[in-house]
């Protein structure tokens, strides 16, 4: 048996999966100096659920309160979510929401430029916000080969 065909790749990080949370992935990875290689099986940041989603997603800004918001997630989950995981989940959030506007992702905007948020579904207290995902899957894609990743 031969290896015709068959290429040998080295790396310190292999994602598979390029939609959005694969490519954060890569993309932090690598600014931490990782060599990083990135699989999917289509054309990362034109393919997938996160290409074509709404581009909705819950927006905590500074200004909230995240024990609230962390509260409201956790009882309405029935406390089957690991709450630790909610904290940082919603601090990240609020640094990639700041990604996205330092990067120039269109988010939806009311009258005074903020950002237009609106209730989610079923929840009292936490917002969410629109944005445009191509543009995001783009700059996401762009980002991680400016930073080395292999996709």
């Amino acid at each position: 048996m031969t290896d015709q065909g068959i290429d040998d790749y080295e790396t310190d990080v292999l994602v598979i999966g390029g939609g959005f949370a694969g490519s954060w992935a890569a993309l932090r990875a690598a600014t931490l100096g990782a060599r990083v290689i990135l699989v999917d099986k289509a054309y990362v940041s034109r393919s997938g659920a996160s290409t074509m989603s709404g581009g909705i997603t819950t927006c905590p800004l500074d200004t909230d309160d995240l024990d609230v918001w962390a509260e409201e997630f956790i009882t309405h989950g029935s406390y089957m979510c690991d709450q630790r995981w909610t904290y940082q989940l919603l601090e990240g959030q609020r640094a990639r929401i700041k990604d996205y506007e330092s990067w120039g992702v269109p988010i939806s905007r009311d009258a005074d430029g903020q950002i237009r948020r609106f209730a989610s579904r079923g929840m009292i207290t936490v917002r969410g916000m629109q944005y445009q995902p191509k543009v995001a899957m783009r700059e996401l894609r762009r980002r991680a080969l400016e930073h080395g990743v292999t996709i």
